[in-house]
């Protein structure tokens, strides 16, 4: 495990700071005369951006003890104000229900932003907010889970969400149980922590690199070979999460 300071920090952000160029790369049109593959290997490699934010973000939060109130407001002053400002920037340049009255106006805008983004992009918040609601119950969790209770809940989340929906998506057998508590990015959240109870080694570092080059490959051939579904361009496809959790561990604690 890394200690809590500066260093950890700076490793983190390294971290936040590639996602955040793969996301660029995401958007990036690719054209030329090469082959579709090179394009496919690119767009591959920008699955694991999201989710290591969702890695990073459960990383920091979960480790800290601090009052609700602290913790809500620090979430509003830091990200729900600016993505409420940029909804609504969203909305006036969309030039929404400029002929309704101001009372109106915020009545439809709030809606609006309710029921969902006002650009694509936005999603991400949608996803955060939620994880925040639940980030105080996880922080009691964490106070007195060992290794083993983190591993069951990321054992159950991956099991139930990540192979459940490969599953799904490639065979006729559909699942109807339920369990919201699981849900969405969750098991991305708390990865962080579970990492955090081992030693990582240089070994293990390696071996890290090894199944993200592998889960990248087996990504990018998904892609290329079945143009059919977007299962493997998908969050919560195996390849994706195995390639995203990898990452975490090769780039943990690295030095900069």
């Amino acid at each position: 495990a890394v200690p809590v300071g500066q260093s950890r920090l700076r490793w983190v952000d390294l971290i936040r700071a590639l996602g955040a160029f793969l996301v660029v790369l995401a958007h990036v049109q690719y054209s030329g005369s090469g082959p579709r593959v090179v394009g496919d290997l690119y767009y591959a490699l920008t699955r694991a951006a999201v989710p290591l934010f969702f890695i990073s973000s459960g990383y920091l939060l979960l480790s800290k003890n601090e009052p609700l109130w602290d913790f809500f407001r620090k979430r509003v002053v830091k990200v729900f104000v600016p993505f409420l400002v940029w909804s609504v920037i969203y909305l006036l340049w969309q030039r929404e229900a400029f002929d309704r009255s101001f009372l109106d106006i915020l009545k439809i805008y709030t809606l609006k932003i309710v029921r969902g983004p006002r650009e694509s992009h936005l999603w991400f918040f949608y996803e955060l907010f939620g994880l925040y609601l639940f980030t105080p119950i996880l922080r009691v969790y964490l106070k007195s889970a060992v290794r083993k209770d983190l591993l069951y809940f990321f054992g159950s989340w991956f099991l139930l969400i990540i192979i459940a929906k490969l599953v799904q998506d490639f065979t006729s057998l559909q699942i109807g149980f339920t369990y919201y508590f699981l849900g969405g990015y969750i098991g991305h959240f708390l990865f962080g922590r579970l990492v955090e109870t081992y030693e990582i080694t240089a070994v293990h570092k390696r071996i890290a690199w090894a199944i993200f080059f592998i889960a990248l490959l087996a990504t990018t051939a998904g892609m290329y070979l079945y143009t059919e579904t977007q299962y493997f361009e998908d969050y919560f496809s195996f390849t994706v999460v195995i390639m995203s959790c990898a990452s975490w561990i090769a780039l943990n604690g690295i030095s900069v």
